[in-house]
């Protein structure tokens, strides 16, 4: 899917996850397979490193990250949640996953160190197994698709927005 508007990205996707933590993995498989459309936007993988984060948005007003996320919900089911304002639910992303620090703790601390961009979008996917393996769960590896469609369309719209907004 092409997006005509590439000379006025400023967004840049990022995946969380560890491949090798079964459907941690999902935030860096969407991005993989995301990369390979035709969508002129950067597209970055993360363990989760606040500093490394940092530096990959800190070009970028607008972020949208994709991370596997632990929240009670039926696996494979999809969340949108902006962290723009105020932070994510700290139970959704917890401490102890694969990442050197939860999502939450990294969006925090760039808040606090003002490097945060002005929109965060977090796309959270729920996972069903944590374990140290490869490979996502069936009903996690079944809901990617709909993952990127949401993200497509999510920066197709904020793009279409800021050529109406030029135009007035």
């Amino acid at each position: 899917m092409f997006c005509p508007f590439n000379y006025l990205m400023n967004t840049i996707i990022i995946g969380l996850g560890g491949l090798d933590r079964r459907d941690d993995g999902a935030g860096i498989i969407a991005v993989r397979e995301l990369r390979a459309s035709e969508l002129e936007i950067p597209f970055r993988e993360s363990r989760g490193d606040p500093a490394e984060l940092i530096q990959f948005w800190k070009d970028y007003p607008r972020v949208v990250i994709i991370d596997a996320m632990q929240s009670g919900r039926r696996a494979g089911s999809i969340k949108r949640l902006d962290a723009s304002e105020k932070p994510l639910p700290a139970a959704y992303f917890p401490p102890f996953s694969s990442h050197i620090m939860s999502l939450t703790e990294a969006i925090e601390l760039a808040r606090v160190l003002g490097e945060l961009p002005e929109k965060v979008i977090v796309y959270g996917i729920e996972g069903e197994d944590f374990s140290p393996a490869a490979g996502l769960t069936p009903p996690v590896a079944a809901a990617i698709d709909e993952l990127k469609r949401m993200v497509l369309k999510e920066v197709q719209e904020e793009q279409l927005e800021m050529v109406s907004g030029e135009d007035a």
